[in-house]
């Protein structure tokens, strides 16, 4: 949306839909972030370009998309703006992401001298979170970053839940054994009073485990993949069922707001068939005999773990001795 405004373009037709059935007090949150982020890039000097795609000269792997790029000819100014709508404090000094970003745009403009990045942030605070680099600062990074593209050493972290290879690193599946290793029993850490240190460990355990998830989805595509081709996983405890859902066609919304019958269905968050197929209360039948031509079925294999439901037990009072 910051894009569109800034570049003078329009939504795509899948997210204006997807804006529309936001909760209105959503909607009006995100259109004042929105408002705000473009009132302050317009207000900074300097010639502008959006969404700036660049790309290292001499590492190709590394690279990336620029909010905003700014440069001033006057003074020489290079300055990088970044977007950030999440609800996770981010600090714009030493800050890596935002040095990539200054040092792929002096590919673009070499003659800069001078160095700003910035950082907007709604959810925290209403202005720009800038901050000056030098120019030593900058170069030290760079060599850090080439040195890490020619290097074999892997480091494992909270980061390796962005990269496809996951599920098949040895050197990530040895920092979750090491970080599983260190964790006490999860009863006996929630039935203790929290302190700063059963805190901090509970957090580093929600991330491992989070890390452990992310990795799933690279296991369970091979398994889907193995039992569409006929293993079979059941004597694993293990089942892949085929489910269908239904979605709409690309102009299925606009079609049902021209028709004065749903007049209005569409402003809520009732966007899939099978949210309009509950709130007008339709069967199955009723629902494909009335909206057949503006939807499609589609499958997708499911991967299921287990035989049942296994009931976890209950505790009266966690925080008790006897707990």
């Amino acid at each position: 949306m910051v894009e569109a405004e800034l570049t003078g373009t329009t939504l795509a037709d899948e997210d204006q839909a997807f804006f529309d059935s936001l909760e209105p007090e959503v909607r009006d949150r995100l259109q004042t972030d929105v408002e705000l982020c473009v009132e302050l890039v317009a207000d900074l000097p300097g010639d502008k370009s959006y969404e700036q795609k660049i790309r290292h000269h001499f590492v190709e792997e590394h690279g990336g998309t620029i909010d905003v790029l700014i440069y001033t000819p006057e003074d020489r100014t290079l300055h990088v703006v970044d977007f950030k709508f999440g609800m996770l404090r981010v600090d714009v000094e030493d800050n890596p992401q935002v040095m990539c970003y200054l040092n792929l745009g002096r590919q673009l403009y070499p003659q800069a001298t001078r160095f700003l990045g910035s950082i907007i942030q709604p959810w925290f605070e209403k202005t720009l979170q800038t901050l000056e680099f030098t120019e030593q600062e900058l170069a030290g990074h760079e060599l850090a970053v080439l040195e890490a593209s020619v290097s074999d050493h892997l480091e494992a972290g909270d980061h390796c839940k962005f990269c496809p290879a996951l599920p098949m690193c040895p050197t990530a599946a040895q920092h979750l054994k090491d970080e599983i290793s260190i964790f006490p029993d999860l009863i006996e850490l929630a039935a203790e009073d929290p302190s700063p240190e059963s805190v901090e460990l509970a957090c580093r355990m929600y991330r491992a485990y989070k890390l452990a998830e992310k990795g799933l989805e690279g296991v369970s595509a091979i398994l889907k993949n193995w039992a569409s081709k006929g293993s079979n996983l059941k004597p694993h405890g293990i089942s892949v069922s085929v489910r269908s859902r239904d979605k709409w066609v690309a102009d299925a919304p606009e079609r049902l707001m021209i028709n004065g019958e749903y007049d209005g269905l569409f402003e809520t968050t009732l966007l899939s068939p099978a949210q309009t197929r509950k709130t007008l209360k339709l069967d199955r039948d009723q629902f494909r005999e009335k909206f057949g031509d503006l939807i499609n079925t589609v499958e997708s294999r499911t991967l299921i773990v287990g035989k049942g439901y296994h009931e976890m037990p209950e505790f009266d009072d966690l925080t008790g001795t006897d707990s």
